[in-house]
């Protein structure tokens, strides 16, 4: 997707490589700064994940990553997930295992980074506003991302008193003037220097 939206951009100057963030096939020392966005606390060994980021950067080179804070700070995910939860049977995750707030502690992340190696750890929380048009749009988000199965086999019946009881629920972030939601989320800025 990144490619085509570059190519589309009119962009010819960047150069796009899948590879396991466990794994990095760069030779050490290579890059001024490595980022993840949204996608470290995938990894099921994010100590060598990070030790990776730590390994192809050159001294002094900087690396960059976001990832979501504590839910409870995230109406965007709060809302919709305690509405959804009896409808689609979700259980609370495993903190330990592979998920969207596997890494939501401040303090985790900073022994992370710390362990792998890096110095001056920053970690900020940063929160953002989602903007969606219905609680229909925000269901299909959802939808899309992370329940699309789950969703699908539900009842008709099911399916309409869920997204009913979503309706009600986003009542509170209904933006007055566009009659669309509002809703918060907030993520974790962590960088630190190798």
């Amino acid at each position: 997707m990144a490619s085509s939206r570059a190519t589309a951009d009119g962009l010819d100057n960047i150069e796009f490589v899948e590879m396991d963030a466990e794994q990095l096939k760069f030779d050490d020392a290579a890059f001024d700064a490595v980022t993840n966005a949204y996608g470290l606390m995938f990894c099921p060994d994010l100590p060598r994940a990070s030790r990776e980021a730590h390994r192809v950067l050159k001294p002094g080179g900087r690396f960059a990553l976001v990832t979501w804070d504590d839910p409870s700070k995230s109406p965007f995910f709060s809302v919709i997930t305690s509405v959804a939860a009896p409808f689609l049977s979700l259980q609370p995750p495993d903190p330990a295992a592979p998920g969207p707030f596997r890494l939501s502690s401040p303090s985790q992340l900073e022994l992370l980074l710390r362990d792998a190696g890096f110095s001056d750890v920053r970690v900020e929380s940063v929160s953002m506003t989602l903007e969606l048009a219905s609680a229909a749009e925000y269901l299909q988000v959802f939808s899309d991302v992370a329940w699309k199965a789950k969703v699908a086999s539900l009842s008709d019946t099911d399916l309409e008193r869920f997204k009913q009881e979503l309706s009600h629920a986003v009542q509170p972030h209904l933006d007055k003037v566009s009659g669309g939601l509002r809703l918060a989320a907030a993520s974790l800025c962590v960088s630190g220097r190798r």
